[in-house]
């Protein structure tokens, strides 16, 4: 494992934290390293490398779902097909994809900006349709 890098175009010396951590006792290699940079490289920067971001999860979960659903102007009705939906999932191999896929559906614009009326009341801009699609899907595959 590297725990340093010498970049000489960006004259910068990166180190791992654990170097860093290692080289603040006077009797270690890093200690003995990090003079010896100091002294051959004298107009070099010494950085600390930056930790990577830790990936988030994209996945949208139930219950961001139910949220953005109470948000809709017809929350009671469409909370009621999710309860449904997400009861017709259990039949299904993938009951997340299943609920996910009728979520992405029927609610095509969530996770971008709502849109607002002249009253500033947010526009509902989802599709019901599919939620009636989902629920025959459904039956008629556990019914067969």
């Amino acid at each position: 494992m590297r725990t340093y890098y010498i970049d000489f175009t960006t004259k910068t010396i990166t180190i791992t934290k654990a170097f860093a951590q290692e080289a603040q006792n006077p009797n270690s290699n890093e200690y003995a390293a990090l003079i010896r940079f100091r002294s051959d490289f004298p107009d070099f920067r010494i950085i600390e490398q930056k930790s990577k971001a830790k990936r988030k999860n994209s996945r949208v979960t139930y219950d961001k779902m139910v949220k953005y659903i109470s948000c809709q102007k017809d929350s009671t009705v469409l909370l009621k097909r999710f309860a449904e939906i997400r009861e017709l999932s259990k039949g299904e191999p993938s009951p997340y994809n299943f609920v996910c896929k009728w979520f992405n559906e029927t609610f095509p614009t969530y996770g971008h900006m709502p849109q607002f009326d002249k009253d500033g009341n947010i526009v509902p801009q989802y599709n019901l349709n599919s939620c009636i699609t989902a629920i025959a899907e459904a039956g008629s595959q556990n019914v067969a």
